[in-house]
């Protein structure tokens, strides 16, 4: 249960953090860039210049430290368009929320680790 009395619905604990991703669009996608928001072990909250669909698949690499970057696989689980950011003409318009398919337990205990408890 959260701090104001309403259940949580996630099952990890997302780490909020600012990074620039790369994402391709399915195995054979070109390489885009792409804003990562918040991390968990179980997916990612992404904000690019690029739309996503709900059950697109995507190819993500996460640089989680400066030596150390992980390659996961997730499928999109919801989008928003962001008018604001589109009206005032920042280059991000897009926000995705990414449920990674599955990671390994190394994976796992690094963000746990190094992002924060999940």
């Amino acid at each position: 249960m959260s701090k104001d009395g309403f259940m949580e619905r996630r099952r990890y604990v997302r780490i909020p953090m600012v990074s620039v991703i790369q994402v391709r669009q399915g195995i054979s996608g070109e390489p885009l860039h792409a804003l990562l928001v918040d991390l968990s072990c179980g997916g990612a909250r992404i904000m690019s210049q690029f739309m996503v669909t709900v059950g697109d698949e995507l190819f993500v690499r996460v640089p989680l430290a400066e030596d150390y970057t992980v390659d996961v696989v997730g499928d999109v689980v919801w989008t928003k368009e962001m008018e604001l950011m589109k009206e005032y003409n920042f280059g991000i318009e897009y926000m995705a929320g990414v449920q990674f398919r599955e990671i390994s337990q190394e994976i796992r205990t690094f963000i746990a680790q190094h992002l924060g408890k999940s």
